[in-house]
């Protein structure tokens, strides 16, 4: 088994770089689906939509 090794510099700064859109677009849908209205039909949606949003 290979001892445990740290991902480069780079690659974490450039994953926390991508990680901070992709947070604000989850939260920009989760607060049209709760503030304005813009309501799906199926519960798990509401869990899905923001979800898929990070990706």
């Amino acid at each position: 088994m290979e001892p445990h090794h740290q991902p480069p510099v780079w690659l974490e700064a450039l994953s926390r770089v991508s990680l901070a859109p992709a947070g604000a677009s989850a939260l920009a849908i989760a607060e049209d689906m709760a503030l304005r209205g813009y309501r799906q039909r199926m519960w798990i949606m509401h869990l899905v939509l923001p979800t898929t949003a990070v990706y």
